[in-house]
């Protein structure tokens, strides 16, 4: 990649217009593709450049989807460019206010590019689950998969939404082993919306009961999880998640050198979590593994 190219690029995130925006989006494209042979001032310019065009998008009276969802996929993969400045960027799409009118066609794209930005801003992922798991998509009007004028494919906003909740549970093992700290966090929070919409208390059930964990205290409160923990669950659905982090806890109590790590996650529970169906989950792989995690949550007894 030659010079020329990125003074290119500095130059699009001030000259940006709607005459040219998409001619910049397609070089940005191009320069993406090759984000880890870039120097750090080419990485600048192009994640300066990208974060430039995505404001510009999102600024114009007249919506263009395609210029917004390819300028949120080009932050994405910028994001290191400057992770600060892009997280406060994209937390924009994760408003309520926004969410409500894009997100069937927005997080999608933030949850296909959001693997590699785990290591770099944990936090903010964090919160891309959080919002997503929060909102509910219910309109079923018409959206266009292909584009064509031709042979044109649709979906509607709803199955669209829910496609973006299916990737965050494909990528979620991935960022329970990078992050498990806030990986834990955002499942308490995808299962208390889940648990509020889905099943929400009733009368005398949402008292919550305090008990001591090794000194610290825990709350529990019925959540009805003896209807909905266990059996088949839908790929986009908070459960997904819950199931995943059992596999996780499973995998941590199999190995005594994992003591650091499942302390980390037991202090996020112990916390951050009212809802039984986690605490029964923490008694379940426990008693599997007595030696291990089985020991450190003693206290539950």
């Amino acid at each position: 990649m030659t010079q020329p190219w990125c003074e290119f690029a500095e130059r699009c995130s001030v000259t940006l217009r709607p005459s040219n925006a998409s001619v910049i989006c397609s070089l940005l494209n191009s320069l993406s593709d090759r984000v880890d042979r870039m120097s750090s001032r080419q990485l600048q310019a192009a994640g300066s450049a990208a974060r430039r065009l995505l404001a510009f998008a999102w600024e114009q009276s007249r919506r263009d989807t395609w210029l917004v969802t390819w300028a949120l996929r080009l932050v994405c993969r910028t994001f290191q460019s400057d992770p600060q400045s892009s997280a406060v960027l994209l937390r924009q799409a994760l408003r309520h206010e926004h969410m409500v009118h894009h997100a069937f066609e927005e997080m999608h794209w933030i949850a296909h590019e959001l693997s590699p930005v785990i290591l770099l801003n944990p936090e903010f992922v964090e919160d891309v689950y959080k919002a997503a798991f929060a909102h509910t998509e219910t309109s079923d009007s018409p959206t266009s998969v292909s584009g064509s004028r031709i042979f044109d494919l649709t979906s509607n906003r709803r199955q669209d939404f829910q496609g973006a909740l299916y990737e965050l549970t494909q990528i979620y093992p991935g960022f329970l082993r990078q992050a498990p700290s806030h990986a834990t966090r955002a499942l308490i929070s995808a299962l208390e919306s889940y648990t509020a919409t889905e099943h929400p208390p009733m009368g005398d059930d949402t008292t919550e009961h305090t008990f001591n964990f090794e000194g610290r205290r825990a709350a529990i409160r019925p959540d009805y999880s003896s209807i909905w923990g266990s059996g088949m669950h839908v790929a986009h659905d908070a459960r997904t998640l819950l199931n995943e982090f059992e596999n996780y806890l499973r995998e941590l109590s199999q190995k005594s050198d994992e003591a650091g790590t499942r302390h980390q996650v037991l202090c996020v529970v112990v916390g951050h979590n009212r809802l039984a169906a986690i605490w029964r989950l923490l008694l379940v792989v426990g008693t599997a593994f007595p030696q291990t995690l089985g020991a450190e949550i003693r206290f539950l007894a």
